[in-house]
């Protein structure tokens, strides 16, 4: 779906990335006359057809490609729609002499222009696609002004709207008793377990580490002294990815098996490095590329820790030692402070955060499978060296108590409401403010649309 009414409180914050990208991709020479046609009015104010054509392209864009045919007159619409809403909502803020200022209006260009260069990775990146595009910074800016100004005057009639929607104890606990049984609106808790473990990881000699050390040095000094991270790991990563700049490609953070790797990266945006992250593995130096939520690409430039076997070996057998002093009766947590190199959960016996069963990948469930709560596996080489595992909890799948749910509950229903009420004052506002709208062309008669396949 392209912009409508239901999603106006998020584009409020960030629809300048799509007239960023129309700045980016100017219209070419024999593009015809007709992209310059009105589309449809509001007050006196005009959507043009070329302006819904950019709404079309940024879609594609972002969705990786021109949609069929078959769809780009109902994009164009809904492209058309959403533009008029904007143009009703600024309308209403002008009446209502709702005003930005420049001090304000500027502090949100720096904003947004920052978030650019974010984006594009690295300060010379940034000036890069600004010359190639044939702008400086300094037209940006201009460019960006006031259609920033009109989404700031829009953001202000809708935060006035949805400020006043509120959802009383009452209306929570009866959308609960309504939703509870329901799976599609609050489905079960899963099966859950929580667990302990101890962990033992194999550890280089100390020479070994040194010599690691300094070959991570030696990247971290290339890139403090301006190096690109794709030319650096090329050119020292001990990863099969070196050969493509150390490019990861795209990642769920949940699906990274290193948890250092993954507790680094959620704390990045483009653009940023994380300068030395140690895992069981070795070195890493991670840079950000591009995230979507909780999906991420990144690189890495890494060092590998060089084990040997008896390296290994001497794991297993202090994970051993332990196992013996937890069947002599020693205290877990006492043995988990002695002996686990999991410094994080070391100082709390182990303890690590509730986990629903479907979650645990086979090698563990299975060994949680055979404990009972309060039971301890055997040494088994787990994902993060040699470990031992002790089940603490395990709860069956069941609805989700009043308590549990909500706060995610009023958010849903606050937002269900707010929403409601937008496409409520929109039709209000149509009604207010003249609205017309002229036959939108053919698409096969208009330039940049037909060549999806």
């Amino acid at each position: 779906m392209m912009r409508s009414a239901r999603h106006w409180v998020a584009i409020a914050c960030g629809f300048l990335a799509a007239a960023a990208a129309a700045l980016a991709q100017p219209a070419p020479a024999d593009t015809p006359v007709m992209l310059e046609q009105i589309v449809a009015a509001v007050d006196d104010e005009v959507v043009l057809l070329s302006e819904i054509v950019a709404d079309l392209q940024f879609h594609a864009l972002q969705a990786g490609g021109m949609p069929p045919a078959a769809e780009q007159r109902t994009l164009l619409e809904q492209a058309r729609e959403a533009r008029i809403q904007e143009k009703l909502l600024v309308a209403k803020a002008r009446r209502d002499q709702i005003q930005i200022g420049d001090e304000e209006l500027e502090q949100a260009l720096d904003n947004h222009i920052a978030n650019l260069r974010k984006q594009a990775g690295s300060e010379s990146r940034f000036q890069a696609e600004l010359a190639r595009e044939g702008f400086s910074e300094r037209d940006l800016r201009k460019t960006l002004r006031e259609p920033l100004r009109e989404q700031m005057l829009a953001q202000r009639v809708v935060e006035r709207v949805a400020l006043e929607q509120a959802v009383s104890a009452e209306e929570l606990r009866r959308y609960y008793d309504e939703s509870r049984d329901d799976p599609a609106r609050i489905p079960l808790r899963p099966r859950a377990v929580e667990l302990s473990h101890l962990v033992v990881i194999p550890q280089a000699a100390p020479e070994q580490e040194a010599a690691l050390r300094a070959r991570l040095g030696e990247a971290q000094r290339r890139l403090a002294a301006g190096e690109e991270f794709a030319v650096v790991a090329t050119a020292l990563s001990e990863d099969p990815a070196a050969a493509r700049g150390g490019d990861l490609g795209w990642w769920a953070l949940k699906d990274i098996a290193l948890p250092e790797l993954a507790l680094a990266l959620a704390e990045l945006a483009p653009g940023q490095t994380a300068e030395e992250v140690r895992s069981e593995r070795g070195y890493h130096i991670l840079k950000m590329e591009e995230r979507d939520g909780q999906r991420v690409r990144f690189r890495q430039i890494f060092f590998a820790l060089p084990l040997s076997e008896a390296d290994r070996q001497a794991a297993r057998d202090r994970a051993r030692e332990a196992w013996q002093k937890l069947q002599a009766g020693a205290d877990w947590q006492a043995v988990v402070g002695e002996y686990s190199d999991d410094a994080p959960t070391r100082d709390q016996g182990g303890r690590l955060p509730r986990i629903p069963e479907e979650q645990l990948d086979d090698r563990y469930r299975t060994v949680v499978e055979a404990l009972e709560p309060g039971e301890y596996s055997g040494v088994f080489p787990g994902r993060h060296g040699y470990q031992i595992l002790r089940l603490e909890t395990r709860d069956a799948a069941r609805p989700y108590a009043f308590e549990e749910v909500a706060d995610r509950l009023r958010a849903e229903l606050v937002g269900r409401k707010r929403n409601e009420a937008i496409e409520q004052y929109l039709a209000t506002l149509e009604k207010e403010i003249v609205v017309s709208r002229a036959e939108l062309p053919p698409v096969e008669e208009i330039a940049g649309l037909t060549e999806a396949e």
